[in-house]
C-alpha cells in the first residue's frame, strides 16, 4: 500500500449528541483542514477549486463517486472522493455533497489535505494518493454505558456480520456500493434494539474494506480514551465508517412508499389533550411502596410544608425546587409552552392529588400533561433518574409503512432531544411535514437542574431503551421518566410561544428596582374631592369593611377607595379593626361579605380569622412561623392559642406578663419601638 497521513474521527455518545437533520439542513459532524497549506491564487487553490466542483456536479448522478485531478507539476496533483450513505436518495446525496463543497471551500480552501463529514456524506481531498489504501488512528470518546458485558457481546457479533455484508456487497449497475446494516434484539430487555451500519468506499477491494471494518469496531473497546460502551455510536475514517444506535436511523430496503402516502394513524388514550389544552389532565403517579414516613408529627409537618412551597411558587415560576431543614426535597415542572395560570392551576392540584396518595410514604411522583411534581425524603437535584417510568404506546408486527415512520420519528425525536440539551430552559419542539395531510409535533423536556450533557443522556436512554421501535404501532405517544420526558403527536398539542420559566419584571410599572416609589397618602380633603364626596354615582361596590369608590385624582390618576364602615373608627383618633372587634364580640362571621356567607365551612372561616390575629401580634415572639401556621391549618381548632390584641392598637398595649419577658432569639432584641404621640408600635420584619 501507498504511504499516507493518517486521519479519523470517533464518535461515541451515550445521548443523542448529533441531530439526524433533514435533507435541507446539514450540519458538519466533524471536519478536518490540515495544517499544511499553500497560498492563495496557486496553481494548486485553483485545482483544488476545479476538484471540488466536479465532484460537486458528479454528485447530480451518482449516490457514490470519486475522482482524481492531476497536473504536469505532481506538486499541483490533488485527489479527491465523495461517499454517500447506501441509504441516501440521489436527491439527498447530491444535496449533501454540494454543501460539503461549500463548506470546505470556505473553511479548507488553503490546505492541502480536508475531509468533511456529514449525517449522509463525506467529502474528502489530498495532495496525496489515498484511493484503495485504508486510513487508521485514534479516537475520542463519550460516556460510559451501564451494562457493558452482555452489550459488548451483541456489539461484536452484530457489527461483525454487518462488516462482513458490507465487504462482499454485490456489483450493481456497474457499481459496488460496499453497504449494509443489521438489527439485532438486547437479550435483556423486551425493548430495545440494536440496529448496526457499515460502509467503505467504493474504491477498496473486499478484504481492505473489511479490514478498515476491522479496525472501526475494535476502536470501540480497546481505546483507553473508548473503554466502556454507549448506546450509540460512529466511527468515521476517510475510507470506511460504522454506526451503531439504540434507535432506528436507516431505511433498508430503501422504501418506496411516496412521501404523499398517509401513515395510518393511532390516538393516545386521552383524547381531551390532543390539542394544547389550559384544563390540566392527570395522567399517573408513583409513590414508592415499602417506604413510609416517621410516626413523628414533624415529618408530616415538614412535608405539608413543602407542597406548601411548590404551589405558592406556581404563581410565577414554570420550575421551582424546594427542601424543608434539608429533610425532605421537591420540585416542580411546568411544560415551557404553557401559560403562568395554567402552569399554577396544574400544580395545585398536582400537589393537592399527591398529598392525597402518597402521604403517608417518602417518595411520590404524579404527573400531568402540563406539569409534574415529586418529593422524596432523600437528595435528588442534578441526578438523572429514569424510573418510575409512565408511558402510552402501541404496539404491532410492524410493516413498511409502519417502518418508515418510526425511523422519521427516530430522527425528529433525536433533533427534539438535542434542541432541549442546548435549550436554557432544558425544553425542545419540533414539528416536521409528513405530506399535505400530516405533520409530526414532537416535545423534548428535562428539570432545569440537569446540566446539558445529562439533559441529552436522560432522553437518549429514554428514546433509545423505552420505545420497542419494531414493534411500534404508535403515531402518538409519549414516554415520561423524573428527569426527562417525550411526546409526539399528529395534532398540534403545545402552545406556540414558549414562555421564561419566570414571570419577567415589569419596569415600566414598577420603575428601577432601587428606585423610590411614592406612597399612596393623601389626606381626606383630596380623596373627597376625587370621589366627589363619596357620592353614589362613583360607588362601585361593597366589601367586608365597607363601601368601594372610584374617583380621580387633580393628576389624572384614576383610583378606587375603600370607605371603611362607621363602627370601625378607623379615622384620626385611632385605629381599631372590624376583625378584633368583632372576635371581642364572638361575632367574627359578620366580617364577611354578604354575598359568599351562605357558602363557607363554618369552623374552616373562624380558624383562618384565628390565625390571621396570631400573625398580627404586636410581639414578633408570639406571632407564629409558617411551620407553625402549616401545622394550624391541619390541626384542630381546639389547638389554636388564643390571640390578643393585634399591632397598631391604640392607646392600649398588649399585656407584657401574657408574654416571655425574655426574647429566644437575640434578633428579636428591641424590635418594638413606641412612636412619640400615640403610643402606636411597629415591627421591623425579619424572614423566619
Amino acid at each position: 500500500m501507498a504511504s499516507y497521513k493518517t486521519l479519523i474521527f470517533f464518535i461515541l455518545v451515550n445521548f443523542f449528541k448529533f441531530a439526524i437533520t433533514e435533507p435541507q439542513h446539514y450540519t458538519p459532524l466533524y471536519q478536518y483542514c490540515s495544517s499544511e497549506q499553500t497560498t492563495d491564487n496557486t496553481s494548486l487553490q485553483l485545482n483544488v477549486k476545479i476538484l471540488l466542483n466536479n465532484l460537486s456536479s458528479l454528485s447530480s448522478a451518482h449516490t457514490q463517486y470519486h475522482t482524481n485531478f492531476s497536473c504536469p507539476n505532481p506538486s499541483d496533483s490533488i485527489y479527491g472522493l465523495f461517499m454517500c450513505r447506501g441509504d441516501t436518495s440521489p436527491h439527498d446525496c447530491q444535496k449533501c455533497v454540494q454543501g460539503a463543497k461549500n463548506k470546505l471551500s470556505s473553511d479548507c480552501s488553503l490546505s492541502k489535505e480536508s475531509v468533511t463529514w456529514y449525517e449522509h456524506c463525506m467529502l474528502r481531498y489530498s495532495t496525496n494518493y489515498f484511493f484503495s489504501t485504508v486510513a487508521t488512528t485514534q479516537c475520542n470518546t463519550g460516556k460510559v454505558f451501564s451494562n457493558p458485558e452482555s452489550f459488548m457481546q451483541l456489539y461484536f457479533l452484530t457489527m461483525n456480520q454487518t462488516a462482513d455484508a458490507a465487504a462482499r456487497a454485490p456489483m450493481v449497475n456497474k457499481n459496488t456500493k460496499m453497504f449494509s446494516t443489521r438489527e439485532a434484539r438486547v437479550s435483556d430487555s423486551h425493548n430495545q434494539t440494536l440496529y448496526c451500519m457499515a460502509q467503505c468506499s467504493p474504491d477498496l477491494s473486499p478484504n481492505d474494506c473489511r479490514t478498515c471494518l476491522g479496525e472501526a469496531i475494535r476502536d470501540v473497546p480497546n481505546s483507553i480514551q473508548c473503554s466502556g460502551v454507549r448506546l450509540g455510536g460512529k466511527v468515521l475514517y476517510p475510507s470506511c465508517n460504522i454506526r451503531y444506535e439504540s434507535y432506528p436511523f436507516y431505511l433498508v430496503p430503501p422504501t418506496n412508499l411516496s412521501p404523499d402516502q398517509l401513515v395510518p394513524e393511532t390516538k393516545t388514550s386521552h383524547l381531551a389533550d390532543l390539542t394544547f389544552s389550559k384544563d390540566p389532565l392527570y395522567l399517573s403517579h408513583n409513590c414508592s411502596s415499602n417506604r413510609t414516613l416517621a410516626s413523628n408529627n414533624t415529618s408530616q409537618i415538614s412535608l405539608t410544608t413543602l407542597f406548601s412551597y411548590l404551589s405558592s411558587n406556581a404563581t410565577k415560576r414554570k420550575y421551582y425546587e424546594a427542601h424543608v431543614n434539608s429533610t425532605v426535597y421537591g420540585l416542580f415542572m411546568c411544560r415551557a409552552d404553557v401559560p403562568y395560570d395554567v402552569c399554577e392551576k396544574c400544580v395545585q392540584n398536582a400537589t393537592h392529588r399527591i398529598a392525597l396518595d402518597c402521604n403517608s410514604l417518602q417518595e411520590g411522583i404524579v404527573w400531568y400533561s402540563q406539569c409534574m411534581v415529586r418529593y422524596s425524603y432523600r437528595k435528588f437535584f442534578r441526578t438523572v433518574e429514569i424510573s418510575p417510568m409512565f408511558s402510552e404506546l402501541n404496539f404491532t408486527q410492524g410493516n413498511e409503512k409502519q417502518s418508515f415512520f418510526s425511523v422519521t420519528l427516530a430522527k425528529t425525536l433525536d433533533k427534539v432531544a438535542v434542541m432541549a440539551g442546548d435549550s436554557d430552559e432544558r425544553f425542545g419542539k419540533y414539528s416536521m411535514k409528513l405530506n399535505d395531510q400530516q405533520t409530526l409535533y414532537t416535545l423534548a423536556q428535562c428539570t432545569h437542574d440537569l446540566p446539558t450533557d445529562d439533559c441529552k443522556g436522560c432522553l437518549g436512554i429514554l428514546i433509545g431503551t423505552e420505545i420497542p421501535w419494531p414493534f411500534l404501532e404508535s403515531t402518538a405517544g409519549r414516554v415520561l421518566y423524573p428527569s426527562c420526558n417525550i411526546r409526539f403527536e399528529f395534532s398540534q398539542f403545545y402552545f406556540n410561544k414558549v414562555l421564561p420559566s419566570a414571570r419577567p419584571v415589569n419596569l415600566e410599572s414598577v420603575g428601577h428596582e432601587t428606585a423610590t416609589l411614592e406612597p399612596l397618602h393623601f389626606n381626606l380633603t383630596a380623596i373627597e374631592l376625587a370621589t366627589n364626596n363619596f357620592s353614589n354615582e362613583n360607588k362601585i361596590g361593597k366589601g367586608g369593611f365597607g363601601e368601594v369608590y372610584k374617583g380621580i385624582l387633580p393628576n389624572g390618576r384614576p383610583i378606587a377607595v375603600k370607605r371603611l364602615s362607621k363602627s370601625s373608627k378607623q379615622g384620626v383618633a385611632e385605629f381599631k379593626t372590624e376583625v378584633w372587634k368583632e372576635w371581642r364580640a364572638q361575632t367574627p362571621l359578620r366580617t364577611l361579605n354578604s354575598n359568599i356567607r351562605e357558602n363557607y365551612a363554618e369552623i374552616e372561616v373562624i380558624k383562618c380569622i384565628q390565625i390571621g390575629l396570631l400573625c398580627v401580634q404586636e410581639s414578633p415572639d408570639v406571632r407564629p412561623t409558617m411551620v407553625t401556621i402549616v401545622s394550624y391549618l391541619d390541626g384542630h381548632f381546639s389547638e389554636l392559642p388564643t390571640p390578643q390584641r393585634p399591632a397598631f392598637f391604640l392607646h392600649e398595649r398588649m399585656d407584657s406578663k401574657s408574654i416571655g419577658r425574655k426574647s429566644s432569639s437575640r434578633r428579636f432584641m428591641n424590635i418594638s419601638k413606641p412612636l412619640s404621640i400615640n403610643e402606636m408600635s411597629t415591627s421591623e420584619c425579619f424572614p423566619r
